[in-house]
């Protein structure tokens, strides 16, 4: 238990409402797999709201007892649809494609942390977001993940992080051999003790030395064969296909430029000039302003998409939802899960998405010897190293391409190896 109970929460009015949350979820057309996440919301807050105070408690319960079942995303998803289901509850706000509604943000008054945790915490908050102004949603995982962390200190009896010991850290990231947090929530607690500048920063210093080694985890990057890759590139530019235009329009920019999925569903008119044929975005992930050049492909099919096929609306993105409410498009896979079933690719299982056609123009780009840093800047990396996973989880797949791994130099302007 996190705290002494002053009282409960009143789980009456979700209790009576649930099933109109549920009905506009379906009547709007969300996902099955949506919906289903926020009825397991539902179910968590019914079942063990009355054992807390608030939403911020509720939360540190339900992320702990989720600790176990480590799934990349579980613990944002699991954010998301509590402060969704909280709106709810408390105001009656329901959920709505054209707002990015907020990740569940953990208040240390509320948890009743110690004097010295509570300043880590807010100190962390007040420099992290100057320098994070473009990443608010990192800045509130990295809070929640050093609230959750200081809270388990504190339910060893540790209120400062000079009387931490190994086994206080550690515990936080293993259950006996059992690695239940990872390198992510490492990164975060860095994060904090790397904001402290007075007189902690000695201490914090040190307390860094306590944080376990996390072996790095390879992940098993799949890879688009040259047949799969010609077949997909294909379904874009057949009209006699089944594929809508927002499909074939989603598909290209991904295919061709690797771009993440928050950056495509952000396009607006503004990020595009067909004067110059080139896109320029600001990446939601870095805050990099990004210039790359429009290919015909691509600019046919996005201007294709828009005369013909997009509704009238006056929402400012590229990409909307087809049917009402016609706002801003929050995921593209299923649209690209059409193409790659149009082009009869991976129809009976494997990875598809953006993420498969990052790595699939990453290792397309090493093939054309473009330096590591420059396929960096396209992707999107911060760091060239960032690149090192898709290299070294596909060194088969770079033999067959008859490639040296070692850093290229550039021998081709990068508007060359785009399709005109």
């Amino acid at each position: 238990m996190f705290l002494q109970i002053k009282y409960k929460m009143d789980t009456t009015n979700l209790q009576n409402t649930k099933d109109r949350l549920i009905r506009y979820l379906k009547d709007n057309e969300y996902s099955q797999r949506y919906i289903m996440t926020v009825r397991y919301a539902v179910r968590d807050v019914l079942q063990y709201g009355s054992q807390f105070e608030n939403y911020e408690q509720l939360f540190c319960y339900l992320a702990d007892k989720k600790k176990s079942k480590v799934k990349p995303g579980t613990i944002r998803e699991l954010g998301h649809t509590i402060a969704l289901v909280q709106r709810f509850d408390e105001t009656g706000e329901l959920p709505s494609r054209a707002i990015h509604h907020p990740f569940i943000t953990l208040k240390p008054e509320i948890l009743n942390l110690s004097e010295q945790f509570d300043f880590l915490i807010k100190n962390y908050k007040s420099n992290a977001s100057e320098y994070l102004s473009h990443q608010h949603e990192r800045v509130v995982c990295n809070t929640n993940t050093g609230i959750l962390f200081f809270k388990h200190l504190q339910a060893r009896g540790v209120q400062k992080i000079q009387d931490a010991d190994v086994l206080d850290v550690s515990s936080f990231f293993y259950d006996g051999t059992t690695l239940v947090r990872g390198k992510t929530h490492k990164m975060a607690i860095r994060a904090i003790m790397r904001c402290v500048k007075n007189d902690l920063r000695g201490d914090a210093i040190d307390f860094m030395d306590l944080l376990p080694y996390i072996p790095r985890k390879m992940s098993n990057y799949q890879y688009m064969t040259k047949e799969e890759s010609r077949d997909f590139a294909k379904a874009i530019t057949d009209k006699d296909n089944s594929l809508s235009l927002l499909d074939k329009a989603l598909a290209a920019i991904s295919y061709f430029y690797g771009m993440r999925s928050t950056d495509v569903t952000s396009l607006t008119m503004e990020n595009i000039d067909f004067e110059r044929d080139v896109i320029t975005l600001v990446q939601s992930k870095t805050g990099n302003l990004q210039e790359l050049p429009l290919s015909a492909v691509v600019g046919n099919a996005i201007l294709d998409y828009i005369e013909n096929e997009r509704p009238k609306t006056i929402d400012k993105y590229i990409f909307v939802h087809p049917k009402s409410p016609t706002t801003k498009l929050n995921d593209i896979w299923y649209h690209l899960k059409n193409v790659f079933n149009a082009a009869g690719v991976r129809t009976e299982g494997g990875q598809v998405g953006s993420r498969l056609l990052r790595h699939h123009i990453a290792t397309y780009l090493l093939s054309q010897k473009v330096s590591q840093p420059v396929i960096s800047s396209i992707l999107g990396h911060l760091l060239p190293e960032s690149l090192n996973h898709y290299v070294d989880s596909d060194i088969e797949t770079l033999r067959e391409f008859g490639l040296d791994i070692s850093p290229y130099p550039l021998n081709a302007t990068l508007h060359d190896l785009w399709p005109h």
